[in-house]
Formats: C-alpha cells, sequence, structure tokens
C-alpha cells in the first residue's frame, strides 16, 4: 500500500469513528490510533508471530520494531488526502466539518479491517456434531464466505468524480488482502481438528490427516483428485527448491511452536492492525469429539 492510498484510508476510519470532524480533529484522531499501535507494537507482534529472543537477537528485535512501527501524520498531509476524497464524493463536508458520504458510508470495502474478523467469528459458528459432518460445514461456509468476498470486490465504486483507475485498483487490492483473514480461517481449522494430545501449533497427527483427505476423497472426488495431481506435479518440478528451504521451514516451525495454544472455550487478546480483539474459540464440541478424531 502507497503512502497516499495509506493515508486516505487512515482519514477514512478515522472520520468512521469521529462521524463528523474537522481536519485537526482527523489529525489528532490518526495520531492517536498509531500511538495506540506503536505502544502496542511488541505485544502485537509476540501474538502474531510468537518469537523470542531465542529465535531472534536483541539487535534483529529493535530493527524488526523499527520496520514496523508507524509514524505520526502532519495536519497538512490530512488536509491533501481530505481535499482529494472530497473530489471524488467519498467526503461531505459542512462548514469545517468532513464526514463520510451516503455512497462511502455503504462501502465496506473502505473497512476491510472492521469486516474480516468478525465476519470469521460469524461464519465459523455452527453445531459440531461429527468430524465429517464439521468438514462438510466448513467447506460451505469458507467457500459462501470467499465468494462473498469476491463478489464485493467487483462493485463499482460510486463516487462524484470519476475514480482513476489506479484508485480502483488500490481499493480492490486492499480488500482482497484484508478481507480475507487466512491466519484466522485456518486456526479455527487446526483448533477444531488438532486433537487431545497434540502439542503443535501448526501439524495434525497423521491419523487425522488421513481420516480428513479420505472425507475430502470421499465426498468431492473430482475436485480432490485435481488437487491432488496437481500437488504431485509440484513436488515432481520443484524438488530441488524444496530441499533448498528446508532450514527456512525449520525457522518457520520454530516460531509456530513457540505460540501459545488456545483450546475449546478459551480466549486471549489479539492485536490486529490499530484493534484489540478477544479471540475465542467458541463453537462447544461433542463430548466424544476427541474419540471421534481418534477413531480409525
Amino acid at each position: 500500500m502507497d503512502e497516499e492510498y495509506r493515508n486516505r484510508k487512515y482519514v477514512i476510519i478515522a472520520i468512521k469513528k469521529l462521524r463528523s470532524a474537522t481536519t485537526l480533529e482527523i489529525t489528532n484522531q490518526i495520531n492517536e490510533d498509531i500511538k495506540h499501535y506503536n505502544n502496542n507494537l511488541e505485544k502485537r507482534i509476540e501474538s502474531e508471530y510468537g518469537y523470542n529472543d531465542k529465535i531472534l537477537s536483541p539487535g534483529d528485535k529493535k530493527k524488526y520494531f523499527n520496520k514496523e512501527r508507524r509514524k505520526y501524520i502532519a495536519l497538512r498531509t490530512v488536509q491533501r488526502a481530505v481535499r482529494a476524497l472530497n473530489r471524488l464524493g467519498i467526503l461531505y463536508k459542512r462548514g469545517k466539518q468532513y464526514s463520510l458520504s451516503p455512497n462511502a458510508s455503504k462501502e465496506m470495502r473502505y473497512f476491510s479491517d472492521d469486516f474480516a474478523i468478525p465476519a470469521v467469528s460469524s461464519v465459523t459458528w455452527f453445531p459440531i456434531k461429527t468430524v465429517e459432518q464439521s468438514l462438510e460445514e466448513l467447506i460451505v461456509r469458507y467457500g459462501v464466505f470467499i465468494a462473498f468476498v469476491f463478489i464485493e470486490a467487483t462493485r463499482s465504486i460510486i463516487t462524484k468524480q470519476p475514480a482513476d483507475n489506479i484508485d480502483k485498483k488500490k481499493l480492490f487490492n486492499s480488500w482482497l488482502h484484508n478481507a480475507l483473514p487466512i491466519r484466522e480461517m485456518f486456526d479455527f481449522f487446526f483448533k477444531l481438528y488438532r486433537g487431545k494430545d497434540n502439542s503443535s501449533d501448526t501439524e495434525l497427527s497423521e491419523k487425522t490427516i488421513e481420516k480428513l483427505t479420505r472425507i475430502l476423497d470421499r465426498k468431492y472426488p473430482e475436485i480432490y483428485k485435481q488437487l491432488v495431481e496437481s500437488k504431485l506435479a509440484t513436488i515432481d518440478e520443484k524438488k530441488s527448491v524444496i530441499e533448498d528451504k528446508m532450514s527456512q521451514l525449520e525457522i518457520e516451525k520454530s516460531i509456530r511452536l513457540s505460540t501459545k495454544r488456545i483450546k475449546p472455550g478459551e480466549s486471549r487478546r489479539v492485536y490486529i492492525g490499530r484493534s484489540t480483539l478477544t479471540f475465542t474459540f467458541n463453537p462447544p464440541v461433542p463430548k466424544d469429539w476427541y474419540s471421534q478424531l481418534e477413531a480409525e
């Protein structure tokens, strides 16, 4: 995301919070959000990546923080962004106050960060009865979720003046990048099928993997066959590349293993962007759930 588009997005998010504000009030809100982000940077990085001093040296850690830390924004930078958004009809001006126009208020793609996590939490709330039923349900729900995001991505941008192709492309890319929180989607999948005695944060047991793949093969034979053929073709062509990357994969595995586990019913604070969220693995599983995972 380039600096100009990022600043415009900062302005839109700030006005959404304030409802109506002057450029000075918008600037203060943006910088307050940046201050909150920077103050919680270490906790956010540890929550997302789970690294410690054994994996990153203090020097590397400082460099990483400096790279991720956000810079405060100047009033004149906000004024430029506000003028551009006002010309496009995204903002409405009354006196010295700016607010979101009716069209922008309905344009959810500007607020992809606010949409993604609540949407996944809603989609993954369903009755869990058996391994097979839950996997089928998850496939349908994730499929509908992805289709919904794709459909929303294709909508026209309604503005007072025609938006140029660059603005359209940036909004499109930002929406696709942020509206599908792949890690959170994977986390739900993994925690559902991890099993009772599995200490890994990324690896399922071979027995569980075999059980899940059998379900895919039985329920969706054509699609599963195509994916397996693609996998085999990729492994054959990229064998030497895979061998060269083993050390990097081992490093990534160590990072993932250092993250804390969340069991069914537990919750923890998760820092995502400028927001602090409580992520909970909520859906109750049947009493014989772990027995189902272990059964042949």
